[in-house]
Order: structure tokens, then C-alpha cells, then sequence
């Protein structure tokens, strides 16, 4: 999908579970389009669909001040569904699916071929999860799991077995997916105080 000079992947899927009312969301965004449109009474749930696909963080640009209190400090305790927030036992989840196309994966091989590998093989999908888990309504563990899912594997250097590509050199090639990954943009009061390197 082309913006400007660069070809991205595009989103396909949202899936959320337990963030503020939504008890679980998934959203097929069809392949077709270019714009998608919420419409509903007031107080049935629109902002906090966009509140929840602008919670998922992949990129180094974060606008996102849904969850953060005055003095940065994330809040994430005020996603837990309101009815629940005094026991709840669970996890707060959003994950989207990416669909890459051939200039994706093109890019991709690449920087593969870069770091010495051969025979590599790059799956067309990508899924990012990111986590909370609480158990009687405390956060568990040092904070949330950001979990991405993707096939690459690849012989390296004189190697003739192909396996998937980990460590250090996965990590790598994450990085080139960041750089084409779209940017989640949410401004809830963009109408009257919209930022001026977004014009």
C-alpha cells in the first residue's frame, strides 16, 4: 500500500478483550477500504473502539494520552471494565493483525540477505498483542506483554539447514517491519485543537 515513496502493511483485523466496555471486539477491516466509519448513539461505545486500537503501541512515536495522568504515569488500571474493577481476574488484550504485501517482503529478504542468510522465507501475516494480566484487580508481574508474531526463517551463512530466525538477527528484521508499519493517529479533540505537523 503505498504512502508516499514507501509501500506499508496494512491492518486487517483488531481484536480486543476486556478495555473499559468492550467485553471482546473483533474487527475485520475489508481489504478494500480505504475508510471505515463508525456510527452510533452517543454513549454506546465509539470512542472507546478508537481509544482501544490507538492503546496498542509499535512504533517509536507515541501520541497516545488515554492511560496517562498528568504526571505521565500510566493509569492502566482505569481500562479494567468498570463493573469488575474491585475483583477482577483477567486480562486487558488488544492485538491487530497485518497483512504485508510483496514490497514488505522484498524489503524484509533484503536486510536478511544482509546479515548472510539464504533460502528465506517470510510470512505474509503479522500479528502485535499487548497484554495485561491482573489477578483480584492487582497488575501481575512487572508490567504489559507485548507479544509479535511472524515466519521468518533462513539458513545462515554456510548453514544448510533452515531455521527460524531469532535473537539478534529477528530483532533486525523487526526493525525493518517498524519503519512500514502504519501510524495510529487518535486525537479526541482534534476539531479544535488539531496539531499543526498533521496538516
Amino acid at each position: 500500500m503505498p504512502n508516499g515513496n514507501i509501500y506499508i502493511v496494512i491492518q486487517t483485523k483488531f481484536e480486543v478483550c476486556n478495555f473499559r466496555g468492550i467485553r471482546n471486539m473483533n474487527l475485520v477491516v475489508p481489504s478494500e477500504a480505504s475508510a471505515i466509519t463508525l456510527i452510533g448513539l452517543n454513549e454506546t461505545g465509539k470512542t472507546t473502539v478508537l481509544n482501544a486500537l490507538n492503546f496498542i503501541s509499535y512504533t517509536l512515536e507515541n501520541t497516545t494520552d488515554l492511560t496517562t495522568s498528568s504526571s505521565g504515569k500510566i493509569e492502566i488500571h482505569k481500562l479494567i471494565p468498570i463493573s469488575e474493577r474491585h475483583d477482577f481476574n483477567g486480562a486487558i488484550s488488544v492485538k491487530v493483525t497485518f497483512e504485508l504485501d510483496e514490497m514488505d517482503v522484498a524489503a524484509i529478504k533484503r536486510k536478511a540477505d544482509s546479515l548472510h542468510y539464504k533460502s528465506v522465507s517470510i510470512g505474509q501475516v503479522l500479528t502485535i498483542e499487548e497484554k495485561y494480566e491482573f489477578k483480584n484487580s492487582e497488575l501481575i508481574g512487572s508490567g504489559k506483554k507485548n507479544a509479535w508474531s511472524i515466519s521468518m526463517t533462513g539458513k545462515k551463512g554456510r548453514s544448510k539447514t533452515v531455521k527460524s530466525i531469532a535473537n539478534a538477527d529477528w530483532q533486525e528484521l523487526i526493525n525493518v517491519l517498524k519503519a512500514r508499519l502504519p501510524r495510529v493517529i487518535f486525537f479526541k479533540n482534534f476539531y479544535l485543537n488539531f496539531p499543526m505537523q498533521y496538516i
